[in-house]
This record gives structure tokens, C-alpha cells and sequence, in this order.
């Protein structure tokens, strides 16, 4: 590689950081008031009841956890001014934070603040929607039919999970499949890794435009691009 090519890529490299940077701040701070928490967080746990069918939940400032286990429960540790609607109604369970808030600063040092969201074994759900400001998303045992996950800034894990169709956009984090099944993907990265490891795949794309790309399993018509990194199918 001669030093042309090598000033180019640095060069598209601080170029795609500074975009990526722009747009975690068009998304988490420009739209949204800033909160200096200095209060104690407030801890919960809420048993909705009711059938279970679809899922919606959207959140600034959290990490959330999607689980299984015997029964339907929403556990929530957050600052007063984020403390989420939890409600189940016709099926659909929504767990939302109030609008344009977010917690930038703790005072009195970082505290771990989550939603942590548990589902009945035998759950099959429809339609799943996830968005999360700030914050690392991990999910076990999902199965959906559609499931559409936006994440500004944070890592995404999916674990022994299943969908048609599974949809993905992240702005500065990685994305990690482990033991998932998928009829369609489509995953859009700025800036952060795609794994799927001993998964099938059968069809879809994945993108990246500053990340490597590593799908080992059953991957079947799955069209990969990087701008910046490698490509690996197994």
C-alpha cells in the first residue's frame, strides 16, 4: 500500500468518525434535556397481566435485557425523570421512557441504570420493536416473527434467538449474533463490528461502513459491505 492510499483511508476513516460523532449527537443531545441526576435511582419490578404478542419499547438511557423465565416481568433501576410507562394492552406490552430526557451525568459517580425485561417460556411474539438512545442491548431466546432493533450508541447481542425477519441499525457500537435463526437480515452499521456466530442465515445483507464483518454457520444468500474492514463467511 503506498502512502497515497494510506493518507486517503486516514482520512475517510476521521471523516466517518466526525459523521458518526454528528449523528450521536443529532439523535441523543441536541433533541433532548439533559438531566444531572443527583437523585436516588428508582427500582421497581411491574407484572403485567395479560397475553403477550407483540413488543414495543423505547428508551434514551439504559441497558436493556429481553430473557426468559417462568412469567412476565419488567424490573427498571432509573433516575425519577426516566422512569418508563409499562403497559399491556390488546397483546402489546410498551415500555416507554418519557420523550426528549436524557441522563448525561451522575453525580456522585456512574450508576448502572436498566431495563430488564423477562418472558414466558413458551412466548411467541409478532411484532418487536426496540430503540435505545444510549445503552447495550442483550436479548435471549426471542422469537418474533418481525424484529426491528435502532441503537444510537452501544452494543447489540442477540443470543439462541429466532426471526423472519430481523432488522438493524446502529450508529456506533457493535452487533453480535450467537445461536440464531433468521430467515432475512438486514443490519446497517456507521461504525462497529457484525458477528453471527453458528447461526443460519438464509438470506439478506449486512453493512458496515467502519467494522469487519464475520458470519460462520449456515449463511445462505447473505451480501456483505465494508468501506472500511474485512469480510469473513464460514
Amino acid at each position: 500500500m503506498n502512502n497515497t492510499s494510506k493518507i486517503i483511508i486516514i482520512v475517510l476513516s476521521i471523516v466517518t468518525v466526525l459523521a458518526i460523532i454528528g449523528g450521536v449527537y443529532i439523535h441523543v443531545l441536541r433533541d433532548n434535556t439533559i438531566v444531572w441526576d443527583s437523585s436516588d435511582s428508582v427500582t421497581t419490578t411491574v407484572e403485567p397481566e395479560g397475553e403477550l404478542k407483540d413488543l414495543s419499547i423505547i428508551t434514551d438511557y439504559a441497558n436493556l435485557t429481553i430473557s426468559r423465565g417462568s412469567k412476565l416481568s419488567v424490573s427498571y433501576s432509573l433516575p425519577q425523570k426516566l422512569v418508563p410507562k409499562v403497559e399491556l394492552s390488546n397483546g402489546k406490552l410498551t415500555i416507554e421512557s418519557p420523550k426528549n430526557t436524557v441522563n448525561v451525568f451522575s453525580l456522585g459517580g456512574k450508576k448502572n441504570y436498566y431495563i430488564s425485561l423477562t418472558i414466558p417460556e413458551s412466548t411467541e411474539l409478532g411484532q418487536v420493536y426496540v430503540e435505545v438512545d444510549a445503552g447495550n442491548v442483550n436479548i435471549d431466546g426471542l422469537i418474533g416473527e418481525k424484529v426491528v432493533m435502532e441503537l444510537d450508541a452501544g452494543n447489540m447481542n442477540l443470543n439462541n434467538s429466532s426471526a423472519k425477519t430481523l432488522e438493524v441499525e446502529l450508529d456506533a457500537g457493535n452487533l453480535e449474533l450467537t445461536g440464531c435463526t433468521i430467515h432475512r437480515i438486514a443490519a446497517e452499521l456507521d461504525a462497529g463490528n457484525i458477528e453471527a456466530k453458528d447461526c443460519t442465515i438464509e438470506e439478506g445483507s449486512c453493512e458496515t461502513d467502519l467494522g469487519n464483518i464475520d458470519l460462520s454457520g449456515e449463511i445462505g444468500s447473505v451480501t456483505t459491505k465494508t468501506s472500511l474492514g474485512k469480510t469473513s463467511i464460514n
